[in-house]
């Protein structure tokens, strides 16, 4: 699979992505940790970026917006109108346009984790 990473210094050109689809990672997450951002646009193009290491957190809500409006937390995971979000475990969250959804409808949050982005990919395109 493809990944475009974004960086600070190409993150602009990044800016109008229709995302439609993106996981975080928490503070203390396990694996890559606090700040990882994938994101999987309506074309099924795969992006990644970490705010915490690789761009600012202004910058990562400038190219993924709903991720501001996004609660995520051990106790709560919510997310705003229009959107469905999923605590995949260990945390790692996943947020998904509602038009999408159906897609992991058969699936436990659980099993989305290192799954979700392969998933939604197939069935784009």
């Amino acid at each position: 699979m493809n990944v475009i990473e974004i960086n600070s210094e190409n993150y602009k050109d990044y800016l109008h992505l229709d995302i439609i689809a993106f996981s975080f990672a928490g503070e203390g997450a396990q694996g890559e940790g606090g700040g990882g951002l994938w994101m999987v646009t309506s074309d099924g193009k795969l992006y990644h970026t970490n705010f915490a290491y690789t761009i600012s957190w202004e910058q990562a809500i400038l190219l993924c917006p709903t991720l501001q409006a996004c609660d995520c937390d051990l106790f709560r995971t919510t997310s705003p109108e229009g959107w469905q979000s999923y605590d995949m475990g260990g945390g790692y969250f996943l947020i998904v346009k509602a038009t999408y959804t159906e897609i992991f409808s058969q699936l436990d949050p659980y099993d989305l984790y290192g799954q979700w982005k392969d998933i939604l990919i197939e069935k784009i395109k």
